[in-house]
């Protein structure tokens, strides 16, 4: 529906045009008899176009015009008047109109014409509108996407994107809201603009109530952008309707912030104008949440990351703590390069070694000969992830030795471990063996993983802390259970796990690992256990083998399990946001490069950075920032060392390229920490041709300067911004001349002492200038004698060093006034008689119209006789136009070859 603003002082005539033009079904017609009411409607309430009479009492359709384009710039304005010359029709679109049609004809045709003029005018600007609202929206996906980089906090990052949002995007306001699960209700966390209160006025629900049907509430529960471009009219938009329009809100729309962990929220953009949400604006602000998303996701990645971190620094406290407590032997930790990192144990002497002789060097270094060469295999084997028992003799003492891998939280090995104990004599042994079930079973209760053993049949006989802290189950209600009771707390039922297929175990088929290996006799395996954390489910990694005596039988099982939740979790984050920076990275338009601040070594440039520069990626990668900046190394270390602080992060440099050339750059650089590593990212854009545009301008300005004192016309700058008493900027030497001042006196006084003319003349001189860039007045210049020369000033806005001024050429015109008003005398008669003619004619023709509008209201056989009639009072009156029309060409003759005005 397009509203339209008649105006017209005729009544009937406004009348008959809202009723042919509502008649469509199209428009919705308001009126104004003057072009004063019409003003006051404006103020009030914008329509989406204006049609008005040429000819009217008091104001004229061209003053309305005029009006309107001071006040509303971008409105539509059609003229539609009986007069048609070429020279009304060339001053109405001089005046800005954006169509004229001409009342004749019949009225049905004559207002079809008008209807399809209304229609092109309103899509014409609503589409010139559009094309800048999509260019803002581009701008805040841009700015948005920087502040992804430098903002690790989500409350931060979500403030940022509504600012940018309402600043460079232009929304009258836009807020980020959280869902509470405890409430289901959403939670604002971040707002800007025009808030006014809005968000603590109103109540919005993820639940499918009419606290939930609006656009957020929607858009988080149904995981979709929601949009509502009319909100005074849209149903769902009720409970929050009379808080939105008071604040002028039109249009909303809202969009899920959808990350891996779910929907936690979405961002809300509010909109002045109704429609404004569509194709392209939703295709950008859904790109947009999507990467403000993908933002929130990376830094709740970077948070477990380090709670992963912490539960590894746990990890290792415990194996001390374990080993500090280990009896009847030590407890040896070996890192990759087979160095002891720990030699503890409360028996530790009795195996003749001592922390002092291992910690800090390699089994290499403390064994030798036939010693080394039987331990080394066993340790080289808890690297691969293997488990060894061997026995060795040394310093008369018989050890066990048990090796076995060390990982991390996420399940690497990082090291291995030796488990040492005493097994001299048969009395040793006996003491040993009763000793050995003592500290496996304090070994399983003090174990890092969550363990478990059972006999042969089934029955479990060993659950540890860890365990129930896994499960939830305490080990009292478990520990004598058979049945597979155990795989109850981890599935819900009773089912066969990796430890029942150990060998020596029960048969049957497997169930559905998602990772099975066999290592010897044991095995590894990993699943989704449905019934772990309070049954949201989790993923486990186990290890099981058998248990056997002293004779070689299998006398139970033991298993230990670990959640790798988190761990499959950041895996899958980490490689999503590799894959993510990965793509932002290659298919940014700028060149982008990664240094190392350290050692100024390029660490990876983007295929625009290669283009611009003209290397290959393989070579690029072999540089360093020196080759491509010629500043002595302490000076660019010092750049780098103030973007590695981000106390700067805006560089001018020089760079040399790969065929030698060098090109003027400008560089945006700050740190940057991927996998660890902190490195600086530098965005670089080429400026060497804004240099050499600024350096051809001043260039240009000192001929200009040149030129200015050379030509004997007056020539001056006028200031343009300054409304009170402007002054001139600069002067000509012919100005000096011919006004009799000097330069400094004439750039020291106001300009109205040198132009005798009303301070008024002054005003429209610098309106004009600002709004059309030109302006073409007659005035009279004062010398310092008093003596008047009148002059013609035309005058240009221009630019100089950053501000608009004026440029006033003057010159004499005391001969050209004189002839003026001898040939002017000669064509007022000729005017009086035009002006009246035309007069005569629209005031005929406005009767004419209403007679024929009503006609085509009428009966037709009864409308037929009245536009016979009409006919011919418009043939009368078209002879008069014929007459008129040949005036003006002998009028027009005149000013061209005489220049009368």
């Amino acid at each position: 529906m397009i509203t339209v603003l008649l105006v017209d002082d005729e009544l009937d005539l406004l009348d008959i045009g809202k009723r042919s033009l509502e008649k469509t079904g199209e428009y919705m017609v308001r009126s104004a008899a003057s072009a004063e009411e019409a003003l006051k409607q404006l103020r009030a309430d914008l329509p989406d176009a204006v049609v008005a009479d040429f000819v009217m009492q008091g104001a004229d359709g061209i003053e309305l015009l005029h009006a309107v384009r001071r006040a509303y710039p971008g409105l539509p304005f059609i003229l539609f008047s009986g007069r048609g010359t070429e020279e009304v029709v060339a001053e109405a679109y001089e005046a800005g109109a954006d169509f004229y049609v001409q009342k004749k004809g019949v009225a049905k045709v004559q207002f079809a014409e008008l209807a399809e003029k209304i229609t092109r005018a309103v899509l014409q600007r609503r589409g010139e509108e559009r094309v800048i609202r999509l260019g803002r929206l581009n701008a805040v996906l841009q700015s948005t996407n920087r502040a992804l980089i430098r903002i690790h906090d989500q409350v931060q990052l979500l403030s940022a994107s509504c600012r940018i949002a309402v600043e460079d995007g232009g929304f009258l306001q836009a807020w980020a809201g959280i869902t509470d699960p405890q409430t289901g209700l959403v939670v604002p966390v971040a707002s800007a603009g025009h808030v006014a209160g809005y968000l603590d006025a109103i109540t919005i629900s993820v639940q499918d109530i009419p606290a939930g049907r609006g656009p957020t509430g929607t858009a988080i529960r149904e995981g979709r952008p929601v949009l509502m471009n009319d909100i005074s009219t849209d149903p769902r938009m009720a409970p929050w309707r009379d808080e939105t329009l008071a604040r002028g809100y039109r249009s909303v729309a809202a969009f899920p912030l959808i990350t891996e962990q779910g929907t936690p929220g979405a961002l809300t953009f509010f909109a002045s104008v109704t429609d404004f949400f569509n194709g392209e604006e939703v295709r950008l602000l859904r790109e947009l949440t999507t990467d403000i998303a993908f933002g929130l996701s990376m830094i709740e990645t970077e948070q477990q990351r380090n709670r992963a971190e912490a539960r590894l620094r746990a990890s290792e406290a415990r194996y001390r703590a374990l080993a500090a407590h280990f009896p009847n032997g030590g407890v040896f930790l070996f890192d990759q390069d087979l160095r002891y990192t720990l030699a503890d144990g409360k028996d530790l002497p009795a195996t003749g070694l001592s922390a002092e002789v291992l910690v800090g060097r390699t089994i290499d270094e403390v064994f030798s000969g036939e010693m080394l060469a039987m331990i080394r295999p066993h340790f080289v084997d808890a690297l691969k992830g293997e488990e060894r028992t061997f026995e060795m003799a040394f310093q008369g003492e018989v050890l066990e030795v048990r090796t076995l891998p060390v990982r991390d939280g996420s399940g690497a090995i990082t090291g291995g471990m030796a488990m040492a104990q005493v097994i001299t004599g048969r009395k040793q042994a006996e003491e040993r063996l009763q000793a050995l079930y003592q500290r496996l079973a304090q070994i399983i209760e003090f174990l890092p993983d969550a363990t478990f053993v059972i006999d042969t049949d089934q029955q479990v006989i060993a659950w540890n802390r860890a365990m129930t802290e896994l499960t939830g189950v305490e080990g009292s209600a478990i520990i004598g259970n058979r049945n597979h009771a155990y795989a109850r707390a981890f599935y819900g039922e009773d089912r066969l796990m990796l430890i029942d297929l150990v060998p020596g175990g029960q048969t049957g088929p497997r169930p559905p690992f998602t990772r099975f290996e066999e290592h010897g006799d044991r095995l590894i395996g990993e699943a989704v256990a449905p019934a772990i954390r309070q049954g949201r489910g989790a993923f486990l990694w186990g290890i099981a083998s058998p248990l056997y005596d002293t004779t070689g039988m299998v006398v139970g099982a033991i298993e230990s399990i670990r959640d790798i939740t988190d761990q499959k979790e950041q895996e899958l984050a980490l490689r999503e946001n590799e894959e993510r920076y990965r793509s932002l990275f290659d298919n940014n338009p700028a060149a982008m490069m990664l240094v190392d601040p350290e050692t100024l070594a390029i660490v990876d440039a983007n295929p625009a950075a290669l283009r611009f520069y003209g290397y290959s990626h393989q070579r690029m990668t072999q540089l360093h920032a020196t080759d491509m900046n010629p500043l002595p190394e302490p000076d660019l270390r010092a750049e780098i060392e103030k973007a590695a602080a981000q106390t700067q992060q805006t560089f001018h440099a020089r760079h040399r390229l790969a065929d030698g050339t060098i090109r003027e750059v400008e560089l945006y650089t700050g740190p940057l920490i991927i996998r660890g590593d902190r490195l600086l990212y530098t965005i670089v854009h080429d400026i060497t041709d804004r240099i050499r545009a600024e350096e051809a301008l001043a260039e240009s300005e000192e001929k200009f300067r040149t030129l200015f004192n050379s030509t004997s016309d007056l020539i001056f700058l006028i200031q343009v911004e300054e409304r009170e008493h402007p002054r001139m900027t600069e002067v000509n030497r012919a100005t000096c001349a011919r006004l009799g001042y000097t330069r400094e006196e004439l750039l020291a006084m106001p300009f109205e002492q040198v132009l005798a003319s009303h301070p008024e003349q002054i005003r429209t001189l610098q309106t004009d200038l600002e709004h059309y860039g030109y302006v073409t007045l007659e005035s009279t210049l004062v010398g310092r004698t008093g003596s008047m020369v009148p002059v013609e000033i035309n005058a240009v806005l221009i630019e100089l060093q950053g501000t608009q001024v004026g440029l006033a050429v003057a010159r004499d015109i005391t001969e050209r006034r004189e002839l003026q008003q001898l040939e002017r005398a000669a064509l007022e008669q000729i005017q009086e008689n035009l002006t009246q003619m035309a007069a005569l004619n629209d005031e005929i023709r406005n009767p004419l119209a209403v007679i024929v509008g009503l006609a085509d209201l009428e009966e037709p056989a009864f409308a037929q006789k009245i536009l016979v009639q009409v006919k011919s009072i418009n043939d009368l009156v078209t002879q008069l136009d014929q007459g008129w029309v040949a005036s003006e060409k002998v009028r027009g003759f005149l000013r061209k070859h005489y220049q009368i005005p």
